[in-house]
């Protein structure tokens, strides 16, 4: 699947060597829903993800790594994590990811934005889907788990 040929600053971002460890650092900051050793998850994720929207940027076929990525949530679900987090990390990644791009974009004109805006959402959707139909099909009640931890708020 290739997106749209506005989207070389979020490539940028995404290539940057330092981004994936600043990326995780915030992610497991910020985030008080993934308590170890689900918190141990996050960078795997963050590095299969950041491989998937690479390669949805390139136009690759990003099958095989996002294969991964259900692999690996499938696992979370079996391991309790529950969904809603896993989703809130999801998204939380894509604003930081956009975050950085457009911070160094010097464009901030509003075709640029647009387009990276829906760069990022299919990306985002892509992500989702994944880690949905995942939980979905995982062979414990990932759904209550996910309950419990709205309960508990």
């Amino acid at each position: 699947m290739a997106l749209s040929s506005g989207s070389a600053a979020l490539r940028h971002t995404l290539r940057d060597e330092a981004m994936p460890g600043q990326l995780v650092a915030t992610l497991i900051d910020s985030t008080e829903a993934l308590p170890p050793p689900h918190a141990e998850t996050v960078g795997a994720a963050v590095t299969t993800c950041i491989a998937i929207a690479d390669g949805m940027l390139d136009g690759r076929n990003v099958t095989s790594v996002l294969r991964d990525l259900s692999v690996a949530a499938a696992q979370w679900a079996r391991a309790g994590t529950p969904l809603d987090a896993v989703l809130r990390e999801v998204h939380e990644g894509v604003r930081l990811v956009v975050g950085l791009t457009f911070a160094h974009t010097p464009s901030r004109d509003r075709e640029t934005l647009i387009d990276g805006f829906r760069v990022a959402m299919t990306i985002a959707d892509l992500l989702c889907a994944t880690v949905t139909q995942s939980y979905s099909a995982a062979p414990c009640d990932a759904s209550t788990s996910s309950q419990d931890s709205i309960r508990r708020r």
